[in-house]
């Protein structure tokens, strides 16, 4: 068996590079998914756009003053 690694530049946590184990059974659906982005980006959208989105989504139910710095990684950490 081969193994099969998913390159990941920079742009990962903490602006380092990271080599992802591809287990056979996935190896076509990452590889379809790479054909139809070609060289961009899976979820091509700023890096604060997400938090910005929150941010906006506590701000229109009056949450924002109860729940001040929360963000994308502060939500999954308080799920987990």
């Amino acid at each position: 068996m081969q193994s099969k690694v998913l390159h990941l530049g920079d742009y990962c946590k903490n602006g380092k590079h990271r080599d992802v184990p591809i287990r056979p059974k996935d190896f076509d659906y990452i590889k379809g998914i790479k054909e139809l982005v070609d060289n961009g980006r899976v979820c091509p959208i700023r890096e604060e756009s997400l938090n910005s989105a929150v941010r906006c989504h506590l701000k229109k139910l009056r949450l924002s003053d109860k729940y001040q710095k929360t963000t994308v990684h502060a939500i999954r950490k308080l799920y987990a």
